[in-house]
C-alpha cells in the first residue's frame, strides 16, 4: 500500500464509529471540541456566530492546557516541541502585519486581524492532539456544513436573482468562496478515495454519498469560474491520485476542473 494511503485508510476506518455517541467518553476536551465544531458549522454560513465560536474555542483551548492538563509534561500539554510549522505560522502572521503597516497606499494594521485569527486557529488545532474519531468528525462537519450554504448561494442566483456570482454567505467574494469550495471538495475526495482502499464491505453507501458531494462541489467550483481555485484543486487531485495510485481518478477530475478555462 502506498505511503500516502495508509493514514487516509486509517482515518477512513475510524469513520465507522462516527455516530457512536459513546465515543464522546474517549474524546479529548469535549466542550473545547464542541466549540470547534460550532466554528466549522458557522464558518461559511454566519458571520457573528463564527466569531463567537472562535473566541470560545481559542480561550477554552488555552485554559485546558494551562489548568486541566497540568498532570502532563510541558511538551505533551502544548502539543510537542516547537517545529517548522510553528515558525511558518509565526512568519505568516508577522508578514501580514508588516505588509499592513508599511505597505502600499494605506497603513491599516487592523487589516491583518484575519490572518492572526486563522494563524491561531491553525496553531491550536495542529497542536490539540485530538483523537482519530474527532478528526474524522471534524472533517465530516466541514464538508457537510458547506452544502446548505451552497444551496442558499445558488438559490440567490437562480431563484431570487439578487446575485450574479456564486458567493457563500459568510465567505464573501466569489474567488474566496471558490477557494473554500475547493478545500471542502478536496477533503471529501480524500475521504472517498480512502474508503475505497478498505475491504469490499467498507460502507459502499458512504462512498456513494461522498461521490455525490464531490460532484456537487466540483460543479459549483466550475460554475464559479475561478481559475486559480480550479488549478489549485486540480493540483490537489493529482497529488491525491498519485498517493492512492488512482490515475483514472486524476485524469477525469483534472479534465473536469480545468474545463473552467
Amino acid at each position: 500500500m502506498p505511503p500516502v494511503a495508509s493514514p487516509l485508510v486509517a482515518v477512513a476506518s475510524s469513520s465507522r464509529r462516527l455516530f457512536d455517541w459513546r465515543a464522546w467518553q474517549a474524546w479529548k476536551h469535549p466542550f473545547e471540541f464542541a466549540m470547534l465544531l460550532g466554528l466549522f458549522i458557522s464558518l461559511a454560513a454566519f458571520e457573528a456566530p463564527k466569531n463567537y465560536f472562535w473566541i470560545a474555542y481559542v480561550a477554552t483551548w488555552f485554559i485546558n492546557r494551562a489548568f486541566l492538563d497540568r498532570h502532563l509534561s510541558l511538551k505533551e500539554r502544548w502539543g510537542g516541541a516547537w517545529g517548522v510549522w510553528d515558525w511558518l505560522i509565526v512568519a505568516w502572521i508577522i508578514s501580514a502585519y508588516a505588509s499592513a503597516t508599511w505597505g502600499g497606499l494605506e497603513h491599516k494594521p487592523g487589516g491583518a486581524v484575519d490572518v492572526l485569527r486563522n494563524g491561531l486557529l491553525l496553531f491550536t488545532v495542529r497542536r490539540a492532539a485530538y483523537t482519530r474519531a474527532q478528526v474524522v468528525l471534524g472533517l465530516a462537519v466541514v464538508v457537510l456544513a458547506v452544502l446548505p450554504v451552497l444551496v442558499h448561494a445558488l438559490w440567490r442566483i437562480l431563484v431570487w436573482k439578487n446575485r450574479i456570482m456564486l458567493e457563500l454567505n459568510s465567505v464573501g467574494h466569489v474567488n474566496h468562496s471558490a477557494i473554500y469550495l475547493a478545500i471542502c471538495g478536496g477533503a471529501a475526495l480524500a475521504a472517498w478515495s480512502a474508503l475505497g482502499r478498505l475491504s469490499a464491505a467498507a460502507r459502499p453507501t458512504s462512498r456513494t454519498v461522498l461521490l455525490i458531494i464531490v460532484t456537487l462541489l466540483v460543479g459549483a467550483l466550475i460554475y464559479s469560474a475561478s481559475r486559480a481555485s480550479a488549478v489549485a484543486f486540480a493540483v490537489l487531485v493529482v497529488v491525491l491520485a498519485w498517493g492512492m495510485r488512482d490515475r483514472m481518478l486524476a485524469g477525469v477530475l483534472v479534465l473536469a476542473v480545468l474545463s473552467v478555462w
